[in-house]
């Protein structure tokens, strides 16, 4: 079987020559070396931490009260989700109700005929109001009549005199 590619090996690329390194490029060297030196340093110190944080065991009696705390809260935490599930979903069936049924309310209302019919007012007060506006038209009229004619005026003043009885003529 034949190769699938051929492996042909590519020449080496030439080397460069080197150059004196200029003076930032000593500088750069510098600060890596140094923060190379800063990184060792701080890894040390952190592997040392780390083996003291290994070696330090906890007591039987601290597990056992940091577990117990750990369960009530976890208790508490599952009963106040248990709760609140049913009031979200309560809440945003009523909002779902409540925009339905204002919908429906505000369209029944804007109808042209049963929106002067709920905003009138009922016949039997229409009727009463017609029958006073009657009456008041009437006594109008006889005060614009009495007023022009002051004999006729004076003939009416009388006979209310005489309608009234006089509290002396009372018999006792």
């Amino acid at each position: 079987m034949e190769p699938m590619y051929n492996q042909q090996k590519s020449p080496p690329p030439p080397e460069e020559e080197k150059k004196d390194p200029s003076m930032t490029e000593k500088t750069v060297q510098g600060i890596k070396e140094q923060s190379q030196a800063l990184y060792q340093g701080a890894k040390s110190i952190m592997h040392r931490n780390e083996s003291s944080k290994k070696s330090q065991r906890y007591s039987g009696p601290f597990v056992t009260i940091i577990r117990k705390r750990l369960d009530a809260y976890f208790a508490i935490t599952v009963r106040s989700v248990r709760d609140s599930v049913p009031k979200a979903i309560g809440f945003y069936l009523v909002r779902a109700v409540q925009d339905k049924l204002q919908f429906e309310l505000l369209n029944a209302l804007n109808q042209k005929d049963r929106l002067s019919e709920l905003l009138g007012e009922p016949p039997h007060i229409m009727e009463e109001r017609k029958t006073l506006t009657g009456q008041l038209q009437v006594l109008q009229k006889a005060s614009a009549v009495l007023t022009r004619d002051p004999t006729l005026a004076a003939i009416a003043l009388q006979a209310e005199d005489e309608e009234q009885p006089s509290p002396a003529a009372s018999p006792s």
